[in-house]
């Protein structure tokens, strides 16, 4: 098969990738390239649109959860367009997507835990800068944001302490004392110095460090 096919639209002759698959096709390939075909269906009547739509639903109803099916392994193949389809389907209904998310999360709650515990694992920040916030909003203090990029700066570095490299987040200025839950309240200690200093301001712990030594 060659690496280049001609538009019987346009006459231009393009990569595969850039003409549909159609198996009734002896290469496999649509005579039409998408920019043609994209650009035809924009200029659809609205009669000529309803009537596809129909026949798209009658097809779903023929053939429940093929359609689906498909749909899955096309984003699968195809994670970035996918995603960027995602987002403009997003800004175009914000309230349509957020129901239907809902909807989707209801009915599948354990492919929803499967996918959290994925991401999770992905992006461990995410669920720290999560997890501060919860904290800091239980704790009634007040908040400002911190991005995964700013923990992830944090927790790269060694506990200001004693040196450590394995580190977890404090807050400078305790909330139980008024801290806010801001990027400059936050400093990397170590587990140890971190179970040691408890609510006490830096200053208060090294006094208790000294006095214990």
């Amino acid at each position: 098969m060659s690496e280049g096919k001609q538009c019987n639209h346009c006459g231009d002759v393009k990569p595969l990738d850039q003409f549909h698959k159609d198996k009734a096709r002896p290469d496999g390939r649509k005579a039409r390239c998408k920019a043609c075909i994209n650009l035809s269906n924009k200029s659809r009547s609205p009669e000529r649109k309803r009537e596809i739509a129909e026949r798209q639903a009658l097809w779903r109803e023929s053939n429940p959860g093929k359609g689906a099916e498909i749909t899955r392994r096309w984003r699968v193949n195809n994670p970035e367009r996918a995603k960027d389809s995602r987002k403009k389907e997003y800004r175009k209904d914000p309230a349509k997507e957020k129901a239907r998310s809902r909807e989707w999360r209801k009915r599948n709650p354990e492919r929803l835990r499967h996918h959290l515990a994925l991401y999770r694992a992905r992006h461990p920040e995410v669920y720290r800068a999560a997890s501060q916030r919860r904290y800091a909003l239980k704790s009634k203090a007040e908040t400002k944001d911190v991005t995964a990029k700013d923990l992830h700066r944090i927790l790269a570095s060694s506990c200001v302490a004693c040196g450590e490299e394995r580190v977890e987040l404090d807050h400078i200025i305790p909330l139980s004392r008024g801290g806010r839950h801001s990027v400059g309240n936050l400093q990397p200690l170590c587990r140890g110095c971190n179970g040691s200093k408890k609510d006490l301001l830096m200053v208060e712990w090294r006094e208790k460090q000294h006095g214990c030594s």
